[in-house]
């Protein structure tokens, strides 16, 4: 899937990384909107420090579920849904 990363020295890159399979509790979104906040701009300015990782941002999307996790029984793949504003994304850190 592609996303984009950021990178040490606040650099961006778009970059092709493997889609992550859900957990047993968890839902796999195919983002079809994004938007871009304060917090991710925050992140991208820490960026410079020298322990920082790359980085995949992303808090505020929509989109459709692609996959459901085994324990999944309140969502279906194609639902519309929206990413939850403080809970982390499993794509997470690369």
């Amino acid at each position: 899937m592609r996303a984009v990363r950021f990178e040490r020295g606040g650099k961006i890159d778009v970059v092709n990384v493997p889609s992550p399979e859900p957990g047993p509790e968890e839902v796999l979104v195919q983002v079809l909107a994004a938007g871009v906040c304060r917090t991710d701009l925050h992140l991208l300015d820490e960026m410079n420090a020298p322990y920082s990782e790359p980085l995949i941002p992303g808090h505020e999307a929509g989109g459709r579920i692609a996959k459901v996790g085994v324990d999944v029984y309140s969502a279906a793949v194609g639902d519309h849904v929206g990413v939850h504003v403080v809970l982390p994304c499993c794509v997470g850190r690369h």
